[in-house]
Formats: C-alpha cells, sequence, structure tokens
C-alpha cells in the first residue's frame, strides 16, 4: 500500500501545469471523501463532487503550481505548508496556504486547506476587504475572470 505522504504529493502534482488532471487528481480520494477548499466554502462530499470542483478550477486557470515547503506525517496524518501559485493571462496569484489530508487504505478521506484570503482577495482585485460572502459566490462560480461580486 502507498504511504499517505506519497499518495497526498501524488495528488497535488496531478493539479500542476504538467498534468492538470481532474480525473487523475479525483482517483486519489475515496468514494465519500470530503474535501473543505477554504472556511467561508462548505465541504465538497464525495469524489464526483471533488472531481467537478477541481476541474473548474483548473478550467479558470491557465496553470497551477504548487509548492511544498514543509509536509509532515503522523499516522494516517498529512500536513504540510505551501504556496499555490494560480496563473491567468495577465496575472500571477501566489498564495501561502496550509493543508491537513486525512489518508485511509491508500486514499484521501478528508482534506481542509486554510489559505490566506488576502492574498488571494487582492491577487483577484476584490482586496483584502471583500467579505467571505463575495468569496463564496466567486468560487462557487470557478471562474476567476468574469465574476462581478454582488451584494
Amino acid at each position: 500500500m502507498v504511504d499517505p505522504d506519497t499518495v497526498v504529493c501524488t495528488m497535488l502534482d496531478d493539479w500542476t501545469n504538467a498534468n492538470r488532471d481532474a480525473t487523475k487528481m479525483a482517483s486519489h480520494f475515496a468514494e465519500d471523501a470530503i474535501y473543505k477548499p477554504m472556511p467561508a466554502l462548505a465541504p465538497v462530499t464525495g469524489r464526483a463532487a471533488i472531481k467537478q470542483f477541481t476541474a473548474r478550477i483548473l478550467a479558470a486557470f491557465d496553470s497551477v503550481e504548487i509548492n511544498i515547503h514543509f509536509q509532515s506525517l503522523q499516522d494516517d496524518i498529512v500536513m504540510n505548508e505551501r504556496t499555490d501559485v494560480l496563473r491567468r493571462r495577465d496575472r500571477v496569484i501566489e498564495v501561502p496556504a496550509m493543508g491537513i489530508f486525512r489518508v485511509e487504505n491508500g486514499l484521501i478521506v478528508e482534506w481542509r486547506d486554510y489559505s490566506d484570503m488576502g492574498a488571494l482577495l487582492d491577487g483577484f482585485n476584490f482586496g483584502s476587504n471583500a467579505s467571505p460572502a463575495k468569496t463564496k459566490r466567486f468560487w462557487s462560480r470557478g471562474r476567476g475572470d468574469t465574476v462581478t461580486p454582488t451584494r
């Protein structure tokens, strides 16, 4: 069986510009896995929903790069500190993030991400004072340059 550390690294690699494969990425998740992309959003539940959510994110950017600065493994829990680099046309958004993954039987059953919302919102010109509601509407649509936040 593949160790949890390798499962997480392989899944994150499937986000990158070289792979950009939502189907392959989703294959690292259990059928009933839960992905909590950020505190302002509801959890994404199930492999199919995770695939759909990540496919929208991949489609919204020209490239995604994930730079892991530190990763730790204890039992079935993997934690990493990383910078997610999102590129779209003339924009490069560097988002510091912390991920917590629980892996069972070689599959991710839970993934919680905590991202620097100020960096993310500034990158999309929302400003760091944007409300969580604006952020939620933005990510729910999964389109990085066409969203006009509503009140």
